[in-house]
């Protein structure tokens, strides 16, 4: 089979050979906290979700569309267990989604700004989205990030809501039309605590970090700029024979 990468006319085998054959879903990210431990309980110990992680396409319980680039996070948590994440961002929108099919324990997702001021935060999502066995999985989205930096996203069960979590709200609204938790205003500038924090109870969730524009974007492969590159200087001399 014949294919068109990028203006190069390249065979299904040589992609194959390159590694660059049908895209394939990332493995999810592990979750480094071990049950009866807490090990990322807090905003300066938050696990860092690597730019590779961000892909296409997306997995089949997240929305598409928009099929935003993807890290997928396989943790625990449960009880006072709280479970942080960063990534860095250019801005654009983002979904966060928590998907438990069984059901596993109500989940709070929350979402901090680089100074560990809250920005958005969900309870429970009703009706449940796709992947969701229960509406008490939690999603934020289509949120608005107010600019590029590094984000933490925190994972605990309810009712251990972020500390002075009670602040201005706007709802926000799902890709399929339904609500998608809150875009938060005037919370205590940098306080990313909990009331609760404690060792980690080992009950299992995913957490779905979606992103339309992030540094997250995965670079193009030396081999196949390599590529595209040789294609560029065939085309030149093509055009030249013909002159």
């Amino acid at each position: 089979m014949i294919r068109i990468v990028r203006g190069v006319t390249v065979t299904t085998g040589l992609l194959a050979l390159l590694g660059l054959g049908s895209p394939a879903l990332a493995a999810p990210v592990v979750e480094a906290e071990a049950d009866g431990t807490a090990v990322n309980n807090t905003l300066g110990t938050a696990q860092a979700i690597p730019s590779s992680a961000f892909t296409t396409p997306v997995p089949a319980t997240v929305f598409n569309p928009p099929g935003f680039p993807t890290a997928t996070i396989s943790g625990a948590g449960g009880e006072t267990d709280v479970d942080f994440y960063s990534f860095t961002a250019t801005g654009g929108s983002l979904l966060l989604d928590i998907d438990n099919a069984p059901f596993t324990f109500d989940t709070i997702v929350s979402l901090f700004n680089s100074a560990g001021t809250l920005i958005a935060l969900d309870d429970d999502a009703d009706p449940a989205d796709p992947g969701s066995a229960d509406s008490r999985d939690s999603f934020v989205g289509t949120f608005t990030l107010p600019g590029p930096g590094t984000y933490y996203v925190a994972v605990s069960q309810f009712a251990n809501f972020p500390t002075g979590f009670d602040c201005g709200g706007v709802p926000l609204t799902r890709p399929d039309g339904e609500f998608g938790g809150l875009s938060l205003t005037g919370c205590a500038v940098g306080d990313a605590t909990f009331p609760n924090s404690g060792l980690q109870e080992g009950a299992d969730y995913t957490l779905h970090i979606s992103l339309s524009a992030s540094a997250a974007a995965v670079p193009m492969p030396a081999t196949l700029a390599l590529l595209v590159s040789a294609g560029a200087g065939l085309g030149a001399v093509r055009a030249w024979r013909r002159r």
